[in-house]
């Protein structure tokens, strides 16, 4: 009875053994192709990043050329504005009027 017994379970383990070496073999190039893919992940990660790092230096630059510009823009618009009201601020009035006086006064002197 054990005779038997064993003889069968080594006839169906002499079965499963080429089913075993299949998934073997299976699990093998599942995990090759595992590998693959996390490297071919990896690469494109890289490629991923150096392509944005590229970007933030191009729209950096963008940004920073077009903050010059406004500040030159703002320095400008603040140098007119300062000259306009210099020239109707009462000292310059009062220098007008002053000259104005002279000439009047002394309009020969001038000539």
């Amino acid at each position: 009875v054990v005779g038997d017994v064993r003889a069968k379970i080594n006839d169906r383990l002499e079965a499963a053994i080429p089913k075993v070496k299949e998934y073997q073999d299976v699990a093998n190039v599942v995990a090759k192709k595992q590998a693959e893919l996390d490297v071919r992940r990896k690469i494109a990660e890289d490629d991923i990043d150096a392509a944005a790092e590229e970007e933030i230096k191009y729209l950096s630059g963008l940004v920073g050329r077009k903050q010059t510009e406004l500040k030159e823009q703002l320095t400008a618009v603040a140098a007119a504005r300062s000259k306009q009201l210099f020239a109707n601020s009462p000292d310059c009035l009062s220098n007008i009027v002053e000259f104005s006086q002279k000439l009047v006064e002394h309009g020969s002197d001038f000539d």
